[in-house]
């Protein structure tokens, strides 16, 4: 529904790449920095966007290093690629946020909806934002990426089927102690004791 809408929305529309915050995201835009592009790139292509914006910390160097190289080194985007950095504490989790961030407001605020920002997003324009998925090659089953952090003795990124259920990801790292509650979604999500 949100392609659509950006596809149809009037003005050139953008793809904002949210990897400010997440550690999975920030993992994925370090470590396999061609399948983020890829994927944006394709996203743009289908909802006629004009350009794509990487959103990252300025504290994740080594991510922002690595995605200013692949765009350096993609043979022919079809798209302009950029990298935009944020501040280094995370304050952009939800779309509209990171859409604010990247227009440079200091003051970072979540917009008040409707509309969202596949109609009114960057600089006013169709936006689709929050994408941390990127294009894999052949059939691949659908994955999530979970970091589990906290009372562990090293925080752990995974990458589990869909299907997973959070006992796996917690399977990764040596918990001080029996899990008694996980918080789910990142700082706006809820605990759950059901893993």
């Amino acid at each position: 529904m949100y392609k659509r809408q950006v596809h149809d929305g009037a003005g050139n529309g953008a793809v904002v790449v949210n990897a400010h915050g997440a550690d999975g995201d920030r993992l994925l835009l370090e470590s396999a920095p061609f399948e983020v592009l890829e994927g944006a790139i394709a996203l743009a292509a289908a909802v006629d966007a004009a350009e794509v914006i990487l959103y990252a910390s300025a504290a994740d160097t080594d991510a922002v290093e690595t995605a200013l190289e692949a765009i350096a080194a993609h043979p022919d985007p079809t798209v302009p690629l950029d990298v935009v950095t944020g501040p280094a504490e995370h304050r952009a989790a939800e779309p509209t946020m990171a859409i604010e961030a990247v227009e440079g407001n200091h003051r970072l605020e979540a917009r008040i909806t409707p509309p969202g920002p596949e109609e009114f997003g960057l600089h006013g324009r169709p936006t689709l934002a929050h994408l941390a998925a990127a294009l894999r090659e052949d059939d691949v089953p659908a994955t999530r990426v979970v970091t589990v952090s906290g009372d562990v003795g090293t925080p752990a990124t995974v990458e589990l089927p869909e299907s997973a259920t959070l006992d796996a990801a917690v399977d990764a790292v040596d918990a001080d102690e029996e899990v008694k509650a996980a918080c789910v979604g990142g700082r706006f999500g809820g605990v759950t004791r059901d893993l």
